[in-house]
C-alpha cells in the first residue's frame, strides 16, 4: 500500500496538488488487509486526512492488484483534479 500512495503522491505533485486531497475512495479485494494498512494511509496524508470511502470488491481490472485508490484534489488555481 505504501507503493500505491507513493505513486499517487508523484502524480499529484506533477499537478501541484500534493497536500490538497479532499476526497479519497479506496477499492480493495481484502478489507481486513486494508484496515491493517490504515497507518500507511495516515502517514501519507499527515495531519490532513481527507474524507474517505472504502469499498470491498471481488476483483480489480488488474487481477494482481489488491487495492486501487482514487482521489479528488484541489489544485492551486481552484481546479478540481481526479486521479486514479
Amino acid at each position: 500500500m505504501a507503493g500505491a500512495y507513493a505513486g499517487l503522491s508523484q502524480t499529484l505533485a506533477r499537478f501541484g496538488a500534493t497536500s490538497d486531497v479532499v476526497k479519497e475512495t479506496v477499492y480493495t479485494v481484502d478489507m481486513e488487509s486494508l484496515k491493517a494498512a490504515n497507518s500507511v494511509r495516515l502517514r501519507a496524508y499527515g495531519p490532513h486526512s481527507p474524507a474517505a470511502t472504502w469499498v470491498q470488491i471481488t476483483r480489480l481490472f488488474e487481477e494482481s492488484a489488491k487495492v486501487e485508490i482514487e482521489v479528488t484534489a484541489i489544485v492551486g488555481s481552484g481546479m478540481v483534479l481526479a486521479v486514479r
